[in-house]
């Protein structure tokens, strides 16, 4: 258990109290969940009965964070220490909820300044260490994360957490040493055999270190894993006061990610009856409709949620996507006519230019809302990542040479300014590596490739990326592991596996070639296409063998 003194409450000011606004409160609860109006109208007139005391607030401050309701929880932070200067503890909470909106500076200065005052609480370093990784601070990190081990030590009942040893082995993945954050993962599996993010973490570092058989098999055990933090004093509040709307959001949310769209819009229902004209609801909703492929719900449901809440970046990101869903499929569509001309099917121009119109179309209006998203919250990292997303795919749909050049700077600069606000986009950095193979540049092409591996270590077309980016950067001798690992990730997918065909012609393996061909072949049995392949491979081979001859019985070439 963690025990300091100095967290069991907000220390006692030494002068009379400054006075402070009315708490803040939701100006509507009449289709909240009853339970949790009833806990919150507990808490305010827990404030209204004693309006000097910094604890009365800190407390609401709970509540509204158990709900994930971050901006009036940090509200009720900052009257709670303009009441009691000492309240750090409150400080650190109002850093969490600055974290959560993604006003990541602001939230590390919060972090630091608790960091300097409770050494001793693994819980504070560790959020520390985790808000300056996301910032690329690594050597911070580092030591933020060392200091939460350290801390977990000088407890008066010696503790060990995992998740330090975890959260520290990610940051020296980040710095490039998978050895020592191996046996950090290693050790806190000893701890906590069923946590799933040390299997995954580690699974990471043995890919790195080439392991690559016991590195994917740690992937697996360690699949949909999360990462977590030690407890703190304030968890089992926070979780006591989790309840009503926001909870039933969550397990909404997660439905929706496990693929279960039926029962995910039957629970919607329940909730649409009651609270229809809520921005986070119609965009919930939205989201699910979007997946279930109805893209006009999906826009009519967008266009209620702003109209209730003008502006509202989460509902601005939201039609950002739908029309850049829209640009990709006519991408795609325009792809295949592109291959049809090229295998002499006639296409028809005035289709072709009609397309790429609607490309346009829908990457302006993409634009138009990622735009308003960034400067509606433009310290919130990912917002900027989708305006770079836009631009980028804009540059598709460019009519000549510079206004694709002007898109593709634009859009770069609009991702150096995601990562310095912290984005965490789980595509971002395969997007960057798609963006600078645009733009023609193999060294960072190959460097964001190969960070987007480390987290999806057997995606067939980030394994492809990472091959054609070591070619292109002359790294020949690197390529025949990453060729493997393609040929497990891609069994039967004929396309993965006529890649590795190509790609061990390229680095001279005929041997290795003509294993991957047969199994290519037996893939698509009858395929018309796949035998001419076949064919033409096993001539090139035949005729690549003629130039090098066998060598002789003694071992030595003539």
């Amino acid at each position: 258990m963690v025990a300091l003194t100095a967290w069991s409450g907000a220390a006692q000011a030494q002068e009379p109290a400054t006075k402070v606004g009315d708490p803040p409160t939701i100006a509507d609860t009449s289709a909240m969940d009853p339970g949790l109006v009833r806990l919150l109208d507990e808490l305010l007139a827990g404030v209204a009965a004693d309006p000097t005391s910094a604890a009365a607030r800190a407390e609401l401050g709970l509540a509204y964070e158990g709900n994930t309701i971050w901006s009036l929880a940090e509200q009720c932070y900052d009257q709670s220490l303009q009441l009691d200067g000492e309240g750090t503890q409150w400080l650190f909470r109002r850093g969490i909820c600055r974290f959560a909106s993604g006003d990541l500076e602001p939230a590390i200065a919060d972090l630091q300044a608790t960091a300097e005052v409770f050494k001793n609480t693994p819980v504070v370093q560790a959020r520390l260490g985790d808000a300056l990784r996301l910032a690329g601070e690594l050597e911070g990190a580092e030591l933020a994360w060392r200091r939460a081990i350290e801390a977990e030590e000088r407890q008066p009942a010696v503790v060990r957490y995992a998740q330090s040893r975890v959260g520290l082995a990610q940051t020296l993945l980040d710095l490039e040493r998978p050895e020592e954050a191996a046996s950090l993962c290693r050790k806190a599996l000893e701890l906590a055999p069923g946590y799933r993010h040390a299997n995954y973490t580690l699974g990471l570092a043995l890919l790195e270190l080439g392991q690559v058989e016991e590195g994917e098999a740690e992937l697996i055990a360690g699949e949909n894993a999360y990462p977590e933090f030690p407890p703190g004093p304030h968890t089992a509040r926070l979780t006591a006061y989790g309840r009503g709307f926001g909870r039933r959001m969550m397990v909404i949310e997660m439905i929706v990610q496990s693929g279960d769209l039926e029962e995910a819009n039957r629970r919607l229902a329940e909730i649409m009856e009651s609270r229809g004209d809520e921005y986070l609801v119609l965009n919930l909703a939205a989201r699910v409709a979007q997946r279930s492929g109805d893209t006009a719900r999906a826009r009519e449901l967008l266009a209620r949620s702003l109209e209730v809440s003008p502006g509202e970046p989460s509902t601005l990101t939201q039609l950002c996507l739908l029309d850049l869903q829209e640009a990709d499929s006519i991408k795609f569509q325009l792809g295949n006519m592109q291959q049809q001309a090229s295998q002499g099917v006639a296409v028809d121009p005035a289709v072709v230019t009609q397309l790429q119109e609607r490309g346009r179309e829908a990457c302006a209006s993409a634009l138009t809302s990622a735009n308003a998203a960034a400067a509606a919250a433009p310290t919130v990292g990912s917002l900027h990542y989708w305006v770079g997303v836009s631009h980028q795919t804009s540059a598709s749909f460019a009519t000549d040479q510079n206004a694709m050049g002007q898109s593709l700077q634009t859009a770069l600069s609009s991702f150096q300014m995601a990562l310095r606000l912290g984005c965490t986009e789980p595509e971002f950095n395969i997007q960057l590596a798609n963006l600078y193979a645009q733009m023609g540049r193999p060294r960072e092409l190959l460097r964001y490739a190969l960070r987007h591996l480390d987290t999806v270590p057997r995606d067939p077309s980030t394994l492809s990326t990472v091959i054609q980016a070591l070619i292109s950067n002359e790294r020949a001798a690197e390529i025949p592991p990453y060729i493997e690992r393609l040929r497990v990730a891609g069994a039967g997918q004929l396309s993965a596996l006529q890649f590795c065909v190509q790609a061990y012609l390229t680095v001279g393996d005929l041997d290795a070639a003509q294993t991957v061909l047969a199994d290519f072949e037996a893939a698509g049995p009858g395929n018309p296409q796949v035998a001419q392949f076949v064919t033409a491979v096993q001539a090139h081979i035949a005729q690549e063998r003629l130039k090098t001859p066998a060598p002789t019985a003694g071992g030595e070439r003539p």
